[in-house]
This record gives C-alpha cells, sequence and structure tokens, in this order.
C-alpha cells in the first residue's frame, strides 16, 4: 500500500494536475493508497484538514470532497523517512506517475512478523469504527472445557490463562494492531467442536475413564446444549488476560458451532471493516508464539505461520460464519 504524506499544503504557485488528484482520491477511497501525517491530531483538524478540503472543493467542485471526508479527517500519524512521497510533489505529476508507484506499492512480501502485521492492520483499519474477525480457530476451547468424572463428560467453568494462551496471544495482537479509530472488536469463531470431543472421549475410553458404552453422538448433543455456562467462563478468563489501556474497546465474542458433527464456518479467515470491505489473512491469528506486553518489539516477534492480507470485496449479504451464531460475552475492556 503506498503512503503520502500531506504535511506540506497546497498552494496557488503549482501546476496541480485534475487527473491526478481525482486518481489521488479515488486511491485513497479503494485502500490503495493512505495519507500519513507527523502533524498532532488537533493541529491537523484545525488547520490542515480545512486547507485540503477547500484545496479539493476549488478543484472539483463543492461535494467531490466529502465522499473522502473521514478518512482526511483522521490521517495516519507517521514519522517519514528519506525515501518518504509528498502529496503536492505527486500532484503535480502526470496521473500515470501515480498509478505505477501504487501498482508498485501493491508488491509485498509475506508478513513474517508482529511488527509487519500491526503496521499492514492498522492502516487498513483506519477510519473504521467497528471492525469484524471470522477466524473459526482464533477462540477454539473445547479440550478445556470438557471435564470426565464419574464415568460422565462435565463442564470445567474454573480455568487459567494458559488454557488459551494462543487465543490471548492471537487477539492481543490484533488488538494491539488496531488503529486508533476502532472502538468495536467483534470475533466470530467456533469455541465447540464435535471432533475434539469425540477424540477426547474415545482416549478417555483406553484409559478405562468413560465405559466402553458411552454414547458419543448422543452425548455431545447434550453436552454441547448445556455448555453456555462453560463457554462464557472462558470467554471472561480470556477477556480478563486482554488489555487495551490506552483506549476504551468493546470487544463481542460470537461461538459459530453447531451441536452437529461437521462444522459450518468458513475455513477462510476473513476481516471485515469500513463499507464492506474485507481482506482475508492467509495464516489465520493464532500464530503469535510469545506474550505481547508494553515491553515487547514486535519487529522482533515472528509469526508462525507466515500470513499474506489479501484485501477483497464482499457483497452485503455474504455470511461467512455459517447459520449458526451464538452471543457469547460483550464487554468494555
Amino acid at each position: 500500500m503506498l503512503e503520502v504524506w500531506v504535511d506540506q499544503l497546497p498552494d496557488n504557485l503549482k501546476d496541480y494536475q485534475k487527473a491526478t488528484c481525482n486518481d489521488f482520491l479515488n486511491l485513497i477511497q479503494h485502500q490503495h493508497l493512505v495519507i500519513c501525517t507527523t502533524i498532532e491530531r488537533h493541529h491537523w483538524s484545525s488547520n490542515h484538514y480545512k486547507i485540503w478540503k477547500d484545496f479539493f472543493d476549488n478543484m472539483f467542485g463543492i461535494g467531490v470532497f466529502n465522499q473522502h471526508r473521514s478518512i482526511w479527517q483522521m490521517p495516519i500519524q507517521k514519522e517519514k523517512n528519506q525515501d518518504s512521497y509528498e502529496a503536492i510533489a505527486l500532484l503535480c505529476k502526470p496521473p500515470d506517475e501515480l498509478l505505477r508507484l501504487t501498482i508498485h506499492s501493491q508488491n509485498k512480501t509475506i508478513i513474517s512478523s508482529a511488527g509487519e502485521f500491526s503496521e499492514h492492520f492498522s492502516i487498513m483499519t483506519s477510519g473504521s469504527k467497528r471492525v469484524k474477525i471470522y477466524d473459526k480457530y482464533l477462540l477454539s476451547c473445547q479440550y478445556h472445557l470438557m471435564l470426565i468424572q464419574d464415568n460422565k463428560v462435565i463442564h470445567r467453568t474454573e480455568f487459567k490463562k494458559r488454557d488459551f494462551v494462543d487465543s490471548i496471544r492471537g487477539l492481543s495482537l490484533i488488538i494491539t494492531a488496531l488503529n486508533s479509530d476502532v472502538v468495536e472488536l467483534d470475533i466470530f469463531s467456533e469455541m465447540l467442536s464435535y471432533l475434539t470431543f469425540k477424540n477426547k472421549v474415545i482416549m478417555a475410553q483406553k484409559e478405562s475413564q468413560l465405559p466402553p458404552d458411552f454414547d458419543i453422538k448422543k452425548e455431545w448433543k447434550k453436552w454441547y446444549i448445556q455448555a453456555n455456562d462453560a463457554r462464557k467462563a472462558a470467554a471472561e478468563t480470556i477477556l480478563s488476560e486482554l488489555d487495551s489501556s490506552d483506549r476504551e474497546l468493546t470487544i463481542t465474542f460470537f461461538d459459530c458451532s453447531t451441536d452437529d458433527r461437521h462444522s459450518t464456518m468458513e475455513h477462510d479467515r476473513y476481516v471485515k471493516y469500513s463499507q464492506n470491505r474485507a481482506l482475508i489473512s492467509s495464516g489465520g491469528f493464532r500464530n503469535v508464539y510469545s506474550d505481547i506486553d508494553e515491553e515487547t518489539d514486535l519487529g522482533l516477534l515472528k509469526l508462525n505461520p507466515k500470513t499474506f492480507l489479501i484485501k477483497i470485496m464482499l457483497d452485503v449479504d455474504t455470511n461467512v460464519e455459517g447459520p449458526h451464531r451464538r452471543l457469547v460475552i460483550k464487554k468494555r475492556i
């Protein structure tokens, strides 16, 4: 994604290309290009934003800029380096130069560190108040919710952090990487799994903890129906380990599992953000193998597996969570 700084303001002494300016706005709107600034937010909104708005209003007429207003009100705050591009320089060039730069910037290497993920994810979620993540494995916790006792399978409702460490680490990176614009985060996942239930029962039967005639299919359906307290307790444990101390964030967990023997949720991992845009994380979000705190150097934290963040467009009625969805918990952290 091409990053362009808007610190330097337009003036009447330069020959700006109208076609280039139009492409510039459209590339920002479709998130092929992101505007950045080194200026503090309150200085930007009180001065720079108005000058850029007047510039585009004078060029295209009042109304065109309004389609892009939310993005321009909150550009990414980021330091420049010697290779950074300033918008006023690019807007004086023919349109093909801007387009070539943008195409070249799309050729990103695979994301291999938490630092790279955080940078890309923050840009992609800028301008979004709400982000939805669909990953059937992110909150997977069936194994830890089962307790075998007195020839029965019952529900655990007391847990420790290490029971859900993969989920906690993945969610910690997501929260750290979210753009500051985001105030709501929804997670859609499958907390329960028939296959995990079945495998654990078979192992218990081999160890004589359950009788050989234990009816797996029947007991699974009964166990699933009665699992509400266990699900909520697991969610509370996970949320208690997450931190968003620099801002208020409301996080909601939805369980998309079913009492059937077969999963119905998509295997691909999707992220939905503003205007029904979405991306696929090829490596998923349970790929962080160290705890994340204020002292963590994200650039040194490797992801396994590595991942691509691939932007796509979804139809309004696209259902990626499957037909089953149950609200587990909603909490401000």
